[in-house]
């Protein structure tokens, strides 16, 4: 009896926690992991996907799962700008002003799709949010997580080719030969696995020329980019690859 349930647990799919942003591409990061990969995300076991791990005192009576991490992080610029979109068209997990200058640069409240039951975070702004998930997630302890960092940029010029080394380190086994993509949206899927009834897709088709280079700083004006310039930590950019924009910023959007 023993032999065929260790044949089973050997096949069990590997876990894998995948964190980030809201509207970071955790759900890109998700659909490209189970399609491809036998394995399953998990998006709720450090706690809130959309925030930070949070610390745990020497006399707390929780304890961090066994599991490695997988974060993504969209450019900054492009990273308030799809905030921005998410928040004008469903408005779902935040409160903030919907004009786009206020948005960028007045305090932004985040909490559960349920707000009579949801604690709530603050910060002074969409870019102090960004620093605040990053720092948390890109600076982990490597001893005592395993974390592996992939800029959502990367994920969609070469999805195969940056998830390949990271799923071979957590000894993840491929499902076939062949690699699958998204060519449409993708909906919200939380924690529960696709369906017939829950597709992974929508109808939209997916706009990848929204995040070709430069094109997140469509409609941002000098001052913009001078807010952001002085929110972003340089510690945090250089550890994730990132640089502010050199390009001249067009008329400021209405």
């Amino acid at each position: 009896m023993l032999r065929p349930l260790l044949a089973r647990l050997r096949r069990r799919p590997a876990t894998v926690v995948v964190v980030g942003a809201l509207r970071s591409g955790t759900n890109y990061l998700r659909f490209l992991l189970e399609r491809n990969w036998a394995c399953s995300v998990a998006f709720d076991a450090f706690g809130w996907k959309h925030a930070g791990v949070p610390i745990l005192g020497s006399a707390a009576r929780l304890a961090y799962p066994d599991l490695p991490i997988l974060f993504t992080v969209k450019e900054p610029h492009a990273f308030c700008r799809s905030l921005h979109r998410y928040h004008v068209a469903h408005g779902h997990n935040l409160r903030a002003p919907t004009e786009w200058g206020r948005f960028l640069r007045e305090p932004l409240v985040l909490l559960d799709r349920d707000p009579a039951r949801s604690p709530q975070y603050r910060f002074a702004n969409p870019v102090q949010y960004w620093c605040f998930v990053y720092w948390n997630l890109a600076f982990l302890p490597e001893g005592r997580f395993r974390v592996h960092g992939l800029r959502y940029e990367d994920l969609l010029a070469d999805p195969e080719g940056r998830l390949e080394p990271v799923a071979r380190a957590l000894g993840l086994c491929r499902r076939g030969a062949g690699f699958e993509i998204p060519e449409r949206e993708l909906r919200r899927m939380k924690d529960r696995p696709a369906s017939a009834r829950n597709p992974w897709l929508a109808e939209v088709p997916f706009d990848r020329a929204r995040y070709a280079p430069g094109a997140a700083l469509d409609g941002w004006s000098a001052d913009d980019l001078a807010f952001v310039a002085r929110e972003l930590d340089p510690t945090l950019l250089a550890r994730l690859g990132y640089e502010l924009p050199t390009a001249a910023p067009v008329a400021p959007a209405g």
